[in-house]
């Protein structure tokens, strides 16, 4: 991971930690790919995808969380949710985004809560998009 990447993450930590959320997992992995950040606010666990941009020279940082990445998280999260067995627990899928610019300083996060999920009959390719 590139330096704006960690500042990024690191950024979307302290955010959450503020807010009062409870980080189970960093840069979560298993053999589909990597999640951000797993946290856990009152009862839901939350899927974070964190993507920070310097500049919007090659978009917003929301453009490139298309339907191809949210089906991958969606795969990676319901992996994860079966090897903690969690099972009552309501689960949902975050998006933080944020702009650094001059100096890594922080211009702009945006937290949109729900920004995709699995609709009622858990097909996975029935997404809404960001």
């Amino acid at each position: 991971m590139n330096n704006l990447g960690k500042t990024g993450e690191k950024t979307a930590l302290k955010y959450l930690l503020a807010k009062g959320y409870k980080i189970l997992e960093k840069n979560y992995r298993n053999f589909l790919g990597e999640i951000d950040i797993i946290s856990k606010f009152r009862d839901d666990i939350i899927f974070i995808e964190v993507k920070t941009r310097s500049s919007h020279k090659y978009g917003y940082p929301e453009e490139s969380i298309n339907l191809a990445k949210q089906k991958k998280i969606i795969k990676i999260a319901l992996g994860y949710l079966s090897e903690k067995r969690f099972k009552k627990n309501n689960y949902r899928f975050d998006v933080i985004l944020i702009n650094v610019f001059i100096n890594n300083n922080i211009d702009k996060i945006r937290h949109i809560e729900n920004a995709f999920y699995i609709t009622k009959n858990n097909n996975p390719f029935n997404l809404q998009q960001v």
